[in-house]
């Protein structure tokens, strides 16, 4: 489902080791949906923006929001990195943690979310593509709103020219695992299987869990991502890559 908000967030390109990728500054395909094409929203009397590494947020009665009814001054304030800020209006600036190697360390435990990534890529000779798939799991709090998500994508790059990765379709795509959790004041964690397969398909992306009250102290999810496709001559990309990501509320003195 495209929305307003992918304009906004199709601007965020990074270069990792192997070309340009376009990103997302909000994973969670729900969340998404309700920002508008500054990746903003309101909440009762608050009003906040979504940046890739933080969200702003100020009392309705001191942000002017252009076309917004009542706004006739002329002067609308938007909060976060890409506009101007007014330095008389009181802000809150809430950071959001990303912590791009927790995939690759199985076991490992933080106080601060964020997501990682694992991905595994293939040789085809004579192609000239390169092929990879991409998996992900998140465990986002952009302060008004809390989730935990995944994502698997099929992508290719040209071995020339412009080295952009881009998403391939493929046969298949798998994502399956244990969501585990435990609510403030259980002794336990409770666990659910998650499985999501799609055929003819460039990517998966899912949110398993919004801790819209944020009652959650303990998040654990295991997944193992994978991906099948056969060529029209003959050619494969059979593969997977395991994902791990764990979260503890930290301890308040």
């Amino acid at each position: 489902m495209r929305t307003e908000f992918d304009e906004f967030i199709n601007q965020f390109q990074y270069s990792d080791n192997d070309g340009l990728e376009v990103d997302r500054i909000v994973e969670d395909p729900v969340f998404e949906t309700l920002l508008n094409q500054e990746g903003m929203i309101q909440i009762a009397d608050t009003i906040y923006q979504v940046t890739r590494d933080y969200v702003y947020s100020t009392h309705v009665d001191n942000a002017l929001i252009p076309g917004k009814a009542g706004s006739d001054t002329g002067q609308g304030v938007l909060l976060g990195n890409q506009v101007t800020l007014s330095s008389t209006i009181p802000l809150v600036k809430h950071k959001v943690d990303r912590v791009a190697d927790v995939l690759a360390n199985p076991g490992k435990n933080m106080d601060v979310m964020g997501r990682g990534e694992c991905y595994k890529s293939f040789e085809t000779p004579g192609s000239k593509y390169r092929y990879r798939m991409k998996g992900s799991i998140w465990i986002n709090n952009w302060g008004p709103y809390r989730s935990v998500g995944t994502e698997l994508e099929s992508q290719k790059i040209k071995r020339r020219g412009l080295r952009r990765w881009r998403h391939h379709k493929v046969n298949k795509l798998e994502i399956s695992g244990l969501f585990s959790s435990r609510e403030k004041g259980a002794a336990l964690m409770s666990r659910r299987p998650l499985k999501w397969v799609k055929h003819n398909a460039e990517e998966i992306r899912k949110t398993i869990e919004r801790d819209r009250n944020k009652s959650l102290i303990d998040i654990t999810v295991s997944l193992s991502h994978s991906l099948n496709h056969v060529f029209s001559d003959g050619g494969t990309l059979v593969g997977s890559c395991y994902g791990y990501r764990a979260w503890t509320a930290p301890t308040r003195e």
